[in-house]
């Protein structure tokens, strides 16, 4: 394969996520500051600036080792190992996929539940994608009961 600096990697990364995932702003800057920018800290501790396959790696395991020691929360493994996962995807093909959840709620909630859900979330001052999340999450929950 050809070399990529890791730069222009994590810049088209974030491109994608802003025209075409189309991430919230705040969101955005999660990925560039809790995603790619370890990872570009590392290639930095490595005097490396092009991207390296065996580098990804290498972050994999100290991902999964600061995680199993409590160095690291579950959540800043995950969003770690999804900036590595984006950039990997995008040096090989020049593009990535963002995957959302396959497991949707379809069914009928009682209306009394659905007009709770309807009412909590729909007040609420965030994206139309944030209220589907949160849409979703509430009628799984209610869907429990």
């Amino acid at each position: 394969m050809i070399e990529y600096p890791i730069t222009d990697l994590i810049e088209k990364a974030h491109q994608i996520l802003k025209d075409e995932v189309r991430l919230a702003e705040k969101s955005l800057e999660v990925s560039r500051s809790r995603a790619f920018k370890p990872i570009l800290d590392f290639y930095v501790s490595k005097e490396s600036t092009m991207y390296n396959e065996g580098f990804m790696k290498e972050l994999e395991h100290i991902y999964e080792e600061e995680f199993r020691t409590g160095a690291i929360s579950r959540n800043v493994f995950s969003i770690r190992t999804r900036g590595i996962r984006i950039l990997r995807e995008v040096y090989q093909t020049g593009t990535f996929v963002w995957k959302r959840p396959t497991k949707i709620c379809n069914k009928k909630l009682p209306d009394s539940f659905e007009l709770l859900v309807t009412n909590t979330v729909n007040p609420l001052d965030c994206s139309a994608s944030r209220k589907r999340i949160m849409l979703s999450i509430l009628r799984r929950f209610c869907q429990f009961f």
